[in-house]
This record gives C-alpha cells, structure tokens and sequence, in this order.
C-alpha cells in the first residue's frame, strides 16, 4: 500500500520477499524500515504500526514491523508532514505505487505486488 509519491508519502511494500515501509518526508529526507527476515509461506498478516511521538504536527515516531503476530523490524522516522501527502495528482494505491513511487526502492512503472492480499485495515490509535 502506497499513499501520495516522489514529493511525500509513505508505502508499505515487499522487497526481496521482505516486507518493507518507506516514509518520503517532503523530497528531503527518506526514512526505511526493513524486516530482519521473509516472510514465511502461505498466509501472513503484516502490520505496520506507528507510535507518534505527539507535541504537535510534522513530529516523528517510532515505526514498527510485525508479521503474523511478530515484531521482524523496527526504525525511526525523523519527521511527518502534517497533514496533506504531495500532489492532487497522486493517489493511494493498494498492491502497487501507482502514479510516482514514494522511493527509489522499487521500479516505479513495475512494482505490483505478485501476491494476493485478502484484506487491508488502517486504524488510527487514540
């Protein structure tokens, strides 16, 4: 899952049977967080899970990486934008990055997810 592109935004992605998230904090600074293995065969449930350091907008947070239930990598990222991701243009894509990527991690034009993904959920903590 992707949300906005090359001038801010962030994308939660598999790499080399890795799941991986990439925050794009303005075009000036990328923040990324890798698991520390593959992930396993057959079904799997990824979490991305942000702890927002709060004080106010444009703060960073500690993001972690669980896999079925695990944690498999954790980072921090520096900074977020407050309230609006890139262009008007850009979009939030589920099993690929779809108009510009957020990273130069992945090809911009052939980054489809190979798999099948049954269901996706955001939550917002209180």
């Amino acid at each position: 899952m992707s949300q906005a592109g090359m001038f801010g935004g962030w994308s939660l992605y598999v790499k080399d049977g890795k799941a991986k998230y990439a925050y794009n904090w303005l075009a000036r600074e990328k923040y990324f967080l890798e698991a520390t293995e593959k992930l396993p065969e057959g079904k799997v449930t990824l979490v991305y899970d942000f702890d927002y350091d709060g004080g106010g907008l444009h703060k960073g947070g500690t993001g972690t990486l669980i896999v079925n239930g695990k944690k498999v990598g954790q980072g921090r990222v520096g900074r977020t934008m407050g309230a609006l991701y890139s262009l008007a243009a850009e979009t939030a894509d589920i099993g690929m990055d779809a108009y510009s990527p957020v990273c130069d991690d992945y090809d911009p034009w052939d980054n489809a997810f190979t798999g099948t993904i049954n269901t996706v959920k955001i939550k917002h903590k209180d």
